[in-house]
């Protein structure tokens, strides 16, 4: 269109758009262990991320299980 933005996005390869998708991915496949997911990923923001998915959610965490929401 030739307009430019007003504001450009961060990268998305690390970011935290870019983790939740990862985690969505990997728990739409299988249940995993909450500290399984963190050691795999060891992303900063790993916990607020997973939070903010059961706050929506998104996902579930039961026993240190974490599952995608039926």
């Amino acid at each position: 269109t030739g307009i430019k933005p007003l504001s450009k996005q961060g990268p998305f390869l690390g970011s935290d758009r870019w983790l939740r998708g990862q985690i969505i991915k990997k728990l739409l496949v299988k249940k995993e262990p909450i500290h399984a997911l963190q050691t795999f990923f060891d992303h900063p923001r790993f916990m607020v991320i997973i939070d903010k998915l059961v706050k929506e959610g998104v996902i579930m965490q039961n026993k240190g299980i974490l599952e995608i929401t039926p």
